[in-house]
């Protein structure tokens, strides 16, 4: 078990940020705290983490319709954000807002993001994630 004196990477903050929004998103009655204590399963935040954590997702879930309006340009006209399963909505949601509103550099948010993938995904996933994030670059640059 960790101690308050380790730290978490930022990739184990981000999956943690994921499982906490895809949660909010399919277990809207339970409170943030209850959550949060059930995805960390012991693990311990130091402040650090917290605030990572804190700026992932009030970032998400403060700017979610923005995203994805903008996300939504680069799907088929026969696709919807909401017809996304919930875990790539939250992967999609959680790589934009790192692109759209942090510091962290874009290729690193869509490889961080190709990466939850993996963990919660599929190959066909993966896909979609990079080419959506990929596009939301190249818009921005625009």
């Amino acid at each position: 078990m960790q101690t308050d004196q380790e730290r978490l990477t930022q990739h184990e903050v981000r999956k943690i940020a994921l499982q906490f929004l895809y949660s909010k998103e399919v277990r809207p009655d339970q409170s943030d705290s209850d959550l949060l204590t059930y995805i960390l399963n012991g693990r311990v935040f130091n402040q650090k983490n917290q605030e990572f954590f804190n700026l992932l997702t009030r970032g998400v879930l403060d700017n979610y319709k923005t995203i994805d309006q903008k996300l939504a340009e680069f799907l088929m006209k026969t696709w919807s954000i909401e017809r996304m399963t919930t875990i790539d909505r939250s992967v999609a949601r959680l790589g934009a807002y790192e692109i759209l509103y942090s510091d962290t550099p874009d290729r690193v948010a869509i490889d961080e993001a190709i990466n939850l993938s993996k963990d919660f995904s599929d190959k066909a996933a993966m896909k979609l994630i990079n080419g959506l994030l990929t596009n939301l670059i190249k818009k921005d640059e625009c």
